[in-house]
């Protein structure tokens, strides 16, 4: 209800995605993925501001782990799924490397501050603004 224009982009993707499957079908997507979001945003409350402890009985983290060792520059593709600041938190939880991230500010400069502090809240996080380009990296 609070989200009609990114309701209808979101219907539109899945439109275009995947004709094959019914409006319901694609309504109940979309509706799934509402609810996630949801879920994701209420999540930064606890990864942001929960002492650390509870943050990493929380997370796990598995996966190439053998391949943030050492200090060889490495680039983790991080797609922008729901999850993403959690996966965040978790790797920076689990190395001492210093780690880049695009961000894209958002409007509200009282969210985008805390958004900022949270992404940064463990380990050596340099956040770079999309606007810059990838050359700073």
């Amino acid at each position: 209800v609070l989200a009609r224009p990114r309701r209808k982009v979101t219907l539109r993707n899945l439109d275009l995605c995947f004709p094959e499957a019914s409006p319901t079908q694609r309504r109940a997507w979309a509706r799934e993925t509402f609810v996630r979001f949801c879920q994701a945003w209420l999540d930064r409350s606890w990864l942001w501001m929960a002492p650390r402890s509870v943050v990493e009985k929380r997370l796990e983290f598995r996966g190439a782990l053998n391949e943030l060792e050492g200090d060889t520059p490495t680039i983790i593709f991080a797609p922008h799924f729901l999850g993403m600041d959690a996966a965040g938190t978790a790797l920076t939880l689990q190395t001492d490397r210093a780690f880049t991230s695009i961000f894209t500010p958002h409007p509200d400069p009282d969210i985008d501050a805390w958004l900022f502090a949270g992404r940064q809240r463990f380990g050596n996080v340099r956040m770079l603004n999309r606007a810059d380009g990838v050359k700073p990296i």
